[in-house]
């Protein structure tokens, strides 16, 4: 697999994991007050998500097609530095900033709903910073 196809593949699951978290975020918003509010971020995460996964394609597609020799191997290993790069600023800083500030978020509040938000918002950094680890480490080789 190339980069480009890893671009790819990264955007595609990020959608496809996104629309089942929508999907599961409404029925949650179904059930009770905690419940609604780890639904309520589940939803609005998984939209932020979309539209990233959206850009991130379409970013992809536009460097493909501006590189006059996109399979040339300093020019797929430039592409998977950029991306390790982003990857790692996501798993070792923003990630982590969700997850603890989720946590302190809904550690000093007193209603279930916003205790809900607060843990929607550790749920979500957890699954961000899993994902953003797993792509990390197996961004392809570069290769033809």
């Amino acid at each position: 697999m190339t980069i480009w196809q890893f671009n790819y593949a990264i955007s595609k699951r990020l959608r496809i994991l996104n629309i089942i978290n929508l999907l599961v975020g409404l029925l949650m918003t179904l059930v009770g007050p905690f419940w609604r509010g780890v639904g309520s971020q589940a939803v609005g995460w998984s939209i932020i998500n979309i539209g990233i996964a959206r850009f991130g394609r379409a970013q992809t597609a536009r460097r493909f097609a501006q590189v006059e020799e996109p399979y040339r191997s300093d020019v797929m290993g430039k592409e998977a530095r950029n991306l390790r790069r982003l990857l790692l600023v996501n798993v070792l800083i923003f990630n982590p900033l969700y997850i603890i500030g989720g946590w302190r978020y809904a550690s000093r509040r007193d209603s279930l709903f916003q205790q809900g938000i607060g843990w929607g918002i550790v749920l979500q950094g957890v699954f961000l910073f899993c994902f953003d680890l797993f792509h990390v480490l197996n961004i392809p080789r570069t290769k033809r």
